[in-house]
């Protein structure tokens, strides 16, 4: 063994790379190949002129020497991590990136973004959409998805439950009010284009009503771009609470037909691991929780009028002129 300390870069990748059983995968937290991962491990295995994983076989494996070797050096690492991010985010002023689906975006953040600048003015945060999660580092700060809470190294949260349910805009229902099937026969259902028809067929059999009769409005690629049409007026779409919460709380959009569905995915937080304490991350994450308290509100409302519906309905029966909104008076 040579004299002296190893490479730093080496301890890095060797580390990560044990802490996570996987070339691939310590390679995707560093931000850099396999192959400069596995380069840093030769590295280190030859300053120390020791084997410290064991090759063949299926997997990442520690030796002995491997696994006593991590075991000294993930602390003293830690430290230093969390010793750089406290030196480097002392206060929560700089740029703050996040990245989110193009509807959570969209419908979510941007309609609202106006009160985290009111919070923190010192904030210069830049939202992108982007239709596939992309890998968090290299100036991403917090990526917000569906289906992302198992990243390694990366701490999630998923976000508030939500339900779906048809929703348009309060002058179409006015002017075309009336019996519920009459009225969604009358009016084009959008569809989002990824979701196919399950998700209607999923609500149209809850709600009693079969497709015979229903036309079918054109598939969008995203389902902001279906709720923009419900909110010109252009037919019903299907909504998701935290998509819709502030047209509904406005009285831009109503519910035709206050009957819900779960939805099947949540989206979450994620950022990395290292970094959740950040002030920047810590501040968006802390707004985001706040604010979703308001859209909680509104999803209690939409329980209490769909028990009410059923309750005196009997299931699916005739409209109330005006349609349910919160901006209605009912909230």
């Amino acid at each position: 063994m040579k004299d002296g300390l190893p490479p730093l870069n080496a301890l890095v990748a060797f580390e990560a790379a044990a802490r996570l059983g996987s070339i691939t995968r310590a390679a995707r937290e560093l931000c850099v190949t396999q192959a400069a991962v596995s380069q840093q491990v030769r590295r280190l295995e030859g300053h120390l002129g020791l084997a410290l994983f064991a090759r063949g076989g299926q997997g990442l494996r520690l030796t002995d020497e491997g696994r006593r070797y991590l075991d000294g050096i993930a602390g003293p690492l830690a430290s230093i991590r969390r010793a750089t991010d406290a030196l480097m985010a002392e206060d929560t002023s700089g740029v703050l990136t996040v990245i989110a689906a193009p509807s959570f975006a969209n419908r979510w953040i941007v309609p609202r973004f106006n009160r985290f600048y009111e919070r923190h003015p010192d904030i210069d945060l830049r939202i992108g959409p982007a239709p596939v999660a992309p890998e968090l580092g290299r100036g991403v700060d917090i990526i917000i998805y569906h289906d992302i809470g198992d990243r390694p190294g990366t701490y999630s949260m998923p976000l508030m439950g939500e339900r779906i349910f048809p929703v348009c805009s309060p002058e179409l229902l006015d002017a075309n009010g009336g019996e519920a099937a009459s009225f969604l026969r009358g009016q084009l259902l959008l569809r989002h284009a990824r979701d196919g028809m399950g998700l209607w067929e999923a609500w149209l059999e809850k709600a009693g009503l079969g497709d015979e009769g229903l036309r079918f409005g054109p598939r969008f690629d995203f389902s902001y771009l279906a709720l923009a049409a419900a909110l010109d007026g252009a037919g019903v779409a299907l909504g998701r609470t935290l998509l819709v919460a502030e047209d509904l709380a406005a009285g831009r959009l109503c519910v035709p037909v206050p009957l819900t569905m779960v939805a099947p995915r949540p989206y979450w937080f994620c950022c990395a691991e290292a970094h959740a304490e950040r002030p920047r991350v810590a501040a968006f994450r802390e707004w985001l929780v706040d604010e979703m308290r308001r859209d909680a509100d509104v999803d209690a409302w939409l329980q209490s009028r769909e028990a009410a519906y059923i309750a005196g309905r009997g299931g699916v029966a005739c409209l109330g002129g005006g349609g349910l909104s919160p901006a209605r008076g009912s909230f």
